[in-house]
């Protein structure tokens, strides 16, 4: 079976989730333009070890700007890997945070990708319907921004 995307091949599972390649990080940072001055705070909802936030953190570092840097990662072992790069790291779920709306000015957003599953199963309607787990993240976070 081919793969839709050449992209995705080069991304893997790592502990039970696909970080962010290289590629695809200095892809975005190529498209990014830091304001010249003031405080800018960065959020990963999903933040996974912290790396691809700590890249767009340093990519916008300079004199004049200054940058914080929030995450949350459900996984603890990750949690605690993205609180030596992140500025503020919570070890939960997104949907158990309260964040205050409109804080942050940038969010780099890799949420997990999948169907909600339901505790109650209607074997008749399986594909009708069903929630989409990065359009109900999506939702979650759109209004931090």
């Amino acid at each position: 079976m081919a793969l839709m995307f050449q992209r995705l091949a080069r991304n893997f599972i790592k502990k039970g989730y696909f970080p962010t390649d290289e590629g695809t990080i200095a892809g975005i940072l190529y498209q990014l333009k830091a304001p010249e001055h003031g405080n800018v705070r960065l959020l990963d909802p999903c933040c996974g070890e912290g790396t691809a936030l700590a890249e767009v953190a340093h990519y916008l570092a300079s004199d004049t700007l200054q940058y914080q840097t929030y995450g949350v990662e459900i996984d603890e072992e990750r949690a605690w890997h993205s609180k030596k790069l992140l500025g503020h790291v919570i070890h939960g779920d997104i949907n158990d945070c309260l964040l205050g709306r409109r804080q942050y000015s940038l969010m780099f957003f890799n949420p997990p990708y999948g169907d909600l599953v339901s505790d109650q199963v209607n074997y008749s309607d399986q594909k009708q319907g069903c929630a989409r787990l990065e359009k109900l993240f999506y939702q979650k976070t759109i209004q931090l921004l």
